[in-house]
């Protein structure tokens, strides 16, 4: 990478960080966020280095509508930790498990299903709490073979 390019990562992130109240109104203005949705959002360079990809490969992925950064109104594209969950997840699904991507997209819709059902059960089941602590473990173990963010992986 030409260290110019590194500057001006280095000058962008010091920009979205910096805690001083100037910076932090213009940082408002210009990503028309409020200031603390700032914690955790990373640049495309950053989040593929957090997450040893390609920046080309998170290109990839947005144009496929797996995830959905936030934009800049410079069109700067900002990595959430939620977004980085995802990619993780995705990177799992593609390296670990040999999925393919029409794979990948199948199981992030299954993931949202599942989700979805699991918020109906806690919802339903909430006065039987055996039966929603089955069904709930179910889903979960669903979610655990994923690495779905947030659902702990049992030992691993």
């Amino acid at each position: 990478m030409d260290s110019g390019r590194r500057q001006r990562e280095r000058l962008t992130l010091s920009f979205l960080l910096d805690s001083s109240a100037d910076a932090a109104l213009r940082t408002r203005q210009s990503l028309d966020m409020e200031v603390s949705d700032l914690q955790g959002v990373y640049i495309i360079s950053v989040a593929a280095r957090l997450l040893r990809m390609h920046p080309q490969t998170l290109r990839k992925y947005e144009r496929m509508r797996l995830i959905s950064p936030s934009r800049t109104v410079g069109m700067l594209r900002l990595y959430s930790e939620e977004d980085i969950a995802k990619l993780r997840m995705i990177k799992h699904l593609v390296e670990d498990r040999g999925m393919n991507l029409a794979g990948v997209e199948m199981a992030l819709a299954l993931v949202n299903q599942i989700l979805a059902i699991r918020k109906t059960a806690e919802a339903l089941l909430s006065r039987n709490q055996d039966a929603k602590a089955v069904i709930l473990n179910q889903l979960e173990e669903i979610l655990r073979m994923v690495r779905y963010p947030g659902v702990d992986q049992g030992g691993e």
